[in-house]
């Protein structure tokens, strides 16, 4: 009896833990229903790819990242749920309708803390003076991007304690 009540706690937990994650007002999560155009045609490599996890800002907690659809309309937004201890995540919003104007057209997934080559390191284009080259990556980041296309990190920045970003691809 005491083991099938851990092993039930131990299935139970992640969805207790996630139903604490709540979209803010106005918006939802995507479901079985929404997939459609690029979502369906990259789904064997991305089955969901409107949710990812991770540490993204290195305290320890796991944070969601999700597309969100919008419940006025058909468009969605980017939006960090960074965790906290013992109380509600912080709710960041990276975008709204502006680069999710489509949310089947975009994906996220989380990549590994670690270095990679920028954009303008691969010579898409010119580096500005600020833009590096490489990235230097200390926790995991939140990749975005257009199916097929270009792609964008958002990662966070320890000194601002803010997500930037810096694009990865043309």
């Amino acid at each position: 009896m005491n083991k099938i009540l851990a092993i039930s706690c131990y299935l139970l937990f992640p969805l207790l833990v996630s139903a604490q994650v709540l979209p803010p007002e106005g918006w939802r999560f995507p479901d079985e229903s929404d997939y459609a155009d690029d979502w369906i045609e990259y789904r064997e490599t991305y089955p969901v790819p409107f949710h990812a996890q991770g540490d993204f800002n290195g305290d320890g907690l796991t944070d969601d990242a999700w597309i969100l659809i919008s419940k006025t309309g058909d468009f969605g937004g980017l939006c960090v749920f960074l965790a906290e201890n013992n109380a509600p995540p912080k709710i960041i919003w990276l975008d709204k309708a502006t680069m999710v104007y489509k949310p089947q057209w975009v994906g996220i997934s989380a990549v590994p803390p670690g270095k990679y080559e920028t954009a303008c390191g691969k010579g898409y284009f010119a580096c500005q003076s600020e833009e590096p080259k490489e990235l230097d990556l200390p926790f995991p980041a939140l990749n975005f991007m257009y199916f097929g296309k270009a792609n964008i990190f958002f990662w966070w920045n320890k000194i601002s304690k803010k997500f930037d970003t810096t694009p990865m691809s043309d």
